[in-house]
C-alpha cells in the first residue's frame, strides 16, 4: 500500500538545493543538504541565518471571551509580548509545571 508524503511550501526550493529527503510524520522533510554537510549547515547558522519550515507541526485554534488568557496561563511565554505577523517559541505546561510540549505562537 503506498502513502503519499505531504510537501511544505518550500519542497521545490529544497530539491533545487540538494537536499536529502525523508519521510517524518506523514511529511517529506530535509534532513540534510548536499553542499558540505551538517558541520558546514550548522555554521551557516550560527552565522548567517537559518529557515526551519514548520509547515508539519500541529497547529490548534482556541477561541471564546477568555481564550488568550486561557491559552496565556498554559505557557510560559507571555503572548502579550508578540503582535500581529510575530512568533515566539514556548512551553505549554500541566498544572504542576511540568513540559507537556513546545511550540511556535
Amino acid at each position: 500500500m503506498s502513502t503519499s508524503l505531504r510537501h511544505g511550501p518550500l519542497h521545490d526550493a529544497h530539491l533545487r538545493l540538494g537536499a536529502k529527503l525523508a519521510p517524518f510524520g506523514g511529511w517529506e522533510m530535509p534532513i540534510s543538504y548536499s553542499d558540505g554537510g551538517v558541520v558546514a549547515e550548522h555554521t551557516a547558522v550560527r552565522e548567517a541565518v537559518g529557515v526551519f519550515d514548520v509547515s508539519h507541526l500541529g497547529k490548534t485554534r482556541v477561541s471564546g471571551p477568555r481564550a488568550a488568557e486561557f491559552v496565556n496561563s498554559c505557557l510560559t511565554a507571555d503572548l502579550g509580548r508578540i503582535g500581529p505577523g510575530q512568533a515566539q517559541y514556548t512551553m505549554c505546561c500541566a498544572d504542576d509545571g511540568g513540559v507537556l510540549d513546545d511550540l511556535i505562537t
